[in-house]
């Protein structure tokens, strides 16, 4: 029954009415209160990776709820050594004790009410070792919340780790703002288009850049009959049953979550 569950879910998401699925995310918001509301406001579902101690991340929680806006934890991870990347409050890293390193990720969680998810700031360092990883997911479990990997660097484990665990996890597809200029950004958002009718969906990253937000506001009104916005935990939900019915496969090996 739940392999056919699945099979069907599957076949759905590659019918001509899922073929268009677009989930975008945007990070990095907790500093702007007004660059905030715009993304609130943007037309169609908008999900919001909110940093959990920036000044106006509270207030913009707040303000995002009542809007019945997604929001997810976007949990700072320890960089490579980069001269314009410098970690901020909360950073979790790789020499931090166990002890530390679970009381960050515990305040990060409880800072920002109403979170379904999260996925990692920076990070191009913390996400390539399993250890930590496997300890993040642990206390995402433990609220029912799942994983995006932001992939900030190719060699992450992040997902993989996710998977292992049987914590619900995605991964992002197209930093849309990369190059933060409109002619950049609009080739990005043309790529995830492509991306969404080749494998069903695309989940977008953006910034509160405001070359990014201008876009969109335009853009959003304007998508292709095929193509559905959608909040990123909707896709959480369209892949599960697959992802349940391979766990329950005997060829997969069950692991144990590390506390």
């Amino acid at each position: 029954m739940l392999a056919a569950t699945a099979a069907l879910v599957l076949a759905c998401a590659h019918s001509p009415a899922w073929a268009g699925n677009l989930a975008i995310v945007m990070d990095d918001v907790g500093y702007s209160l007004e660059r905030a509301q715009r993304i609130i406001d943007l037309p169609g579902p908008v999900t919001l990776g909110l940093l959990p101690f920036a000044p106006d991340t509270l207030r913009i929680a707040h303000r995002a709820h009542a809007a019945g806006n997604e929001m997810i934890l976007h949990q700072p991870m320890e960089p490579l050594p980069a001269p314009h990347v410098r970690p901020m409050q909360g950073t979790l890293t790789l020499s931090m004790a166990p002890d530390r390193f679970n009381a960050l990720t515990e305040a990060a969680m409880t800072a920002i009410p109403g979170i379904v998810g999260a996925n990692n700031h920076t990070g191009s360092r913390l996400t390539q070792h399993r250890e930590p990883m496997q300890r993040f997911m642990a206390h995402l479990a433990r609220r029912n919340l799942f994983f995006l990997d932001s992939r900030t660097i190719g060699s992450t484990v992040a997902f993989d780790v996710a998977e292992e665990q049987q914590e619900p996890a995605l991964r992002r597809d197209v930093f849309l703002d990369h190059f933060p200029n409109e002619r950049a950004i609009a080739a990005a958002f043309t790529r995830a288009l492509g991306i969404a009718h080749r494998q069903g969906h695309a989940i977008v990253i953006g910034h509160p850049h405001e070359a990014t937000i201008r876009f969109l506001q335009a853009r959003l009104k304007d998508l292709p009959p095929t193509v559905r916005l959608v909040k990123l935990s909707e896709l959480v939900s369209l892949q599960r049953p697959a992802t349940l019915a391979r766990l329950e496969s005997p060829e997969y090996p069950r692991r144990s979550l590390v506390r």
